[in-house]
């Protein structure tokens, strides 16, 4: 059998058949016969064995080129992405390229080669072919799966230490990937060897490995670099295993895990970047010695300031040098979390997303906890006085920079820096920041005044004064004097306590026209809108504005008595007035307003009377410069303006915002106890006719509501209907989607569209300045798309437009739309509705829904596999 010596099986097999049925026939009746057909039997035998051999030689030459098929897969799938090639070359392979002119043929080369230049399938073609021909061929496709299922873990094996080298995770990864592309090969040019079964369930334990495998190179790292490259190597896996029918989802999902690693990788980083920044600083302003450097520096840190923009050079700036460096480390620590999303195939509201929740965590905890451990009392860095202030006005200009940083964010998702409400955290984080240094200000110069007073020693029991003040005094003075030149570019300091009594909290009643003029004698304010209107006149304002108005000014007066006979300038008795004024309305009146407003308050206040505190803080800011008349003219005997302003504006703005959220919140919870009383009949043959009870009941509370929004700031007004429309649109897409409601009818739908229609008209009768009834239409286009869909049957509209953003479907989700099928799928199957309903029309509904849902099922699997 030399044949089967030189391993010409097939031959050899075609040679024992013509001796088996041709010769041995002729000579059966000769003993020696039996001899032949018994070795006849051994020698098929051997060729079997042979055959055997040969699959073990092709699956040891797949281990051994395995690497370099996921290579070149790697290479294709970089062309595709435009990825650089060192994501799939190794550091071996780019020292051979520096050592000799890189034309592009090797990487040509690479990207070209196809999979039978380097693995020859010819042993397994011939060796099923053997088995065919011996009718063993069901035998030998177990024998080839056991073989696969025994060198699948071999080839999944992962070397030691692999999370500490990049090559070594490309190589791995291209291994796995050349393994399958050549499993999915074998399946797609052989009949019945492998099923997809099999393929699957080969790649379903090799899914699972691999998840562990990433999983602990992301936990065992902690270079951010080699994470970021992990994370490219791994988008580059995914599109390059892709195409051999490898499932590729669950490992996206792990990008999501090594994104919070990577990200928190990040913020240990840039915690001791921070750090080192801030130790540094000399906390002096900084200097800016002519415009080329200046230049420069707003091309790092573009606010602008004007009071220093027309100073001659050597130009002095408010804030100190750690400024510019903190908002250059918060830019590119935005930038390299913007890396981190490319070749993700998201969108850009979550690359949006994979930005801006770091850098909010970069601002709000990193950033913050190194500014809190630097000007704490008990710091390691003990700051002096004139440090503090300096730290104090840095937050400020980092504060009024932040809007750059959103543009900045903005420009890296969407390619220009066009305003969309992104919002940064940081400027929330630095006014804390602020409040806490200016504390600790307080306590330094308290500290200071003390350790001047200390030095104070009287002779109690002298005839007469000396005739000047004392040293200890004058050093006092010349201290304070030297410490306020500092506070130039400090910001208005924040300070305590005041007293309000409760009121009904409901607009003013004015009977007649005496009243009024008392009333505008004790507060002042005119109100354009209400001046013509008849008595007895409605006004914006509570009762409780004109008396804190004429507590504050009561206030004033005290203050002003108490400098009387005192024999000092009008500066001093200016002072005397104004720091206690400050205080009452930024601390007493503030803290007052604090704890009425305040969720947990013991005085429970409702809607309409926090619109009304709103309104009131308003016309209280308004007056303001009624009061710096009142206290100049207290001082210099007219009412003459010398630049004198009261801290009682911006303290009213900050009330005003906290009011404003919790008027939103309890908006939303009106709302939410008027829906919360919908009772659906889901299964229902046909819509009432009428809008719900729930619905108009909603209407009618809202529509009272905005009617007291009649004095509200314009702003304000707006925001509440958007964020009221806004609330019911996704209440109502809530109650259908709801886990709770398992089946639906076409009538609920109805119905559920009844209830919608009443809500758009009522969205389109609001009357609020600025504000366009279309917008508030839009906050409903969700629903009233989705049940227009559904109800009007327009599948095939969707379908041919899905993704068009013109479409007239354009903001149903696929997802949404899936659920509600799916649940009126179920409704016709129950036996209410199938009483009601004709055969024929119910066969043809279920039919339609039927494949609705495995079109739509189709495009999820789709978006998900993109």
């Amino acid at each position: 059998m030399m044949c089967a010596v030189h391993f010409k099986l097939y031959p050899a097999l075609k040679l024992l058949e013509q001796l088996e049925t041709k010769h041995l026939v002729l000579v059966k009746e000769h003993r020696w016969s039996e001899l032949i057909q018994h070795n006849i039997a051994k020698f098929r035998n051997q060729i079997r064995n042979e055959s055997h051999n040969e699959l073990k030689n092709f699956l040891e030459n797949v281990a051994t080129h395995a690497d370099k098929i996921g290579k070149s897969a790697f290479a294709q799938a970089a062309t595709r992405l435009d990825i650089d090639r060192r994501y799939y070359t190794s550091e071996e392979d780019r020292k051979k390229d520096q050592q000799q002119p890189v034309d592009g043929t090797i990487d040509s080369a690479l990207i070209n080669m196809n999979i039978t230049e380097l693995i020859d399938f010819s042993p397994i073609y011939k060796s099923l072919h053997i088995n065919l021909f011996l009718n063993c061929k069901e035998e030998f496709s177990k024998h080839y799966q056991r073989e696969k299922t025994k060198q699948a873990p071999v080839i999944m094996d992962v070397p030691p230490r692999m999370h500490e080298s990049f090559d070594a995770f490309k190589k791995y990864l291209q291994r796995v990937t050349g393994f399958f592309i050549v499993e999915d090969h074998v399946m797609n040019t052989t009949e019945g060897l492998i099923d997809q079964r099999f393929y699957y369930e080969l790649c379903e334990r090799a899914t699972q490995q691999l998840l562990a495998v990433l999983r602990r190179a992301v936990s065992q790292s902690y270079n951010p670099e080699l994470m970021l490259d992990m994370k490219i190597v791994v988008v580059l896996f995914c599109a390059a295993i892709k195409e051999s029918g490898f499932p590729v989802t669950p490992l996206l999902d792990v990008l999501m895990e090594l994104r919070e690693s990577y990200q928190q990788l990040l913020l240990t980083q840039w915690n001791q970047k921070f750090s080192e920044i801030l130790t540094k600083d000399n906390y002096t302003p900084m200097i800016i010695e002519d415009e080329t450097k200046y230049q420069l520096l707003l091309r790092q840190f573009p606010l602008r300031i004007e009071a220093t923009e027309k100073l001659p050079f050597p130009r002095s700036l408010p804030y100190s040098e750690s400024v510019p460096k903190i908002f250059l480390e918060i830019k590119d620590f935005a930038s390299i979390c913007a890396k981190f999303a490319k070749g993700l195939n998201v969108s850009k509201t979550e690359i949006d997303d994979m930005i801006r929740k770091p850098t909010n965590l970069l601002l709000t905890k990193t950033l913050k906890s190194a500014l809190v451990e630097l000007t704490a009392a008990e710091s390691e860095t003990q700051l002096n006085f004139s440090q503090l202030v300096q730290i104090c006005i840095n937050t400020l200009h980092l504060e009024n920079a932040m809007p750059y940083l959103e543009d900045y964010i903005i420009a890296l998702v969407h390619g220009s820096a066009r305003q969309i409400g992104l919002r940064l955290q940081g400027a929330s984080m630095l006014k804390d920041i602020r409040s806490l240094v200016e504390d600790r200000i307080y306590d330094k110069l308290n500290d200071k005044i003390d350790q001047c007073l200390d030095i104070a020693s009287y002779d109690w029991m002298m005839q007469e004064a000396s005739g000047v003040a004392s040293d200890y005094i004058t050093t006092t003075i010349q201290f304070l004097e030297n410490t306020f030149r500092a506070f130039t570019h400090l910001p208005t300091q924040l300070s305590q306590t005041t007293c309000l009594s409760a009121y009904n909290y409901t607009p003013m009643i004015i009977e007649d026209e005496t009243k009024y003029q008392l009333l505008l004698r004790q507060f002042p304010l005119r109100i354009e809108a209400t001046e013509k209107l008849p008595f007895p006149r409605s006004l914006p304002y509570s009762e409780s504005v004109p008396k804190i108005f004429l507590e504050i000014k009561d206030f004033a007066s005290i203050c002003a008595k108490f400098a009387k006979g005192l024999n000092v300038s009008k500066t001093e008795i200016d002072d005397m007035i104004r720091k206690p004024t400050n205080l009452l309305l930024t601390k007493t009146l503030k803290s007052a307003l604090v704890e009425l407003t305040a969720a947990e308050s013991e005085t429970q206040l409702n809607f309409s009377q926090l619109v009304q505190i709103c309104i009131n803080t308003l016309h209280l800011e308004n007056a303001m410069p009624y009061l710096e008349d009142y206290i100049i003219a207290l001082v210099h005997g007219s009412a003459r303006q010398i630049g004198l302003r009261l801290q009682g504006a911006s303290m009213l703005k900050d009330i005003r915002s906290l009011v404003e959220d919790r008027i939103y919140d309890k908006l939303n919870d009106k709302i939410d106890q008027c829906l919360d009383i919908a009772s659906y009949d889901w299964m229902m043959q046909e819509a009432s006719g009428v809008a719900s009870d729930y619905i108009t009941t909603t209407i009618q509370f809202l529509e009272n509501t905005f009617r007291a929004f009649t004095h509200l700031p314009t702003q304000l007004s707006q925001t509440t209907c958007l964020s009221a429309c806004k609330h019911i649109s996704a209440s109502l897409i809530n109650i259908i989607l709801s886990p709770d409601v398992k089946a639906l009818s076409f009538g609920a739908l109805e119905q559920m569209s009844l209830d919608l229609m009443q809500c758009e008209v009522f969205a389109s009768k609001i009357n609020i300045a600025n504000l366009d009834s279309e917008t508030l239409l839009l906050c409903f286009q969700d629903l009233r798309q989705l049940l227009d869909l559904v109800m009007d049957k327009q599948w095939s509209v969707f379908f041919d437009q899905y993704g068009d953003p013109n479409s007239p479907f354009a903001r149903v989700h696929p997802h949404t739309a899936l659920i509600v099928v799916e649940k009126l799928r179920e409704g016709l199957k129950r036996p209410l509705l199938r009483k009601f309903n004709q055969p024929a029309m119910e066969k043809e509904n279920i039919k339609l829904l039927e494949t609705v849902a495995r079109d739509l099922r189709g495009i999820i699997a789709e978006s998900s596999q993109a």
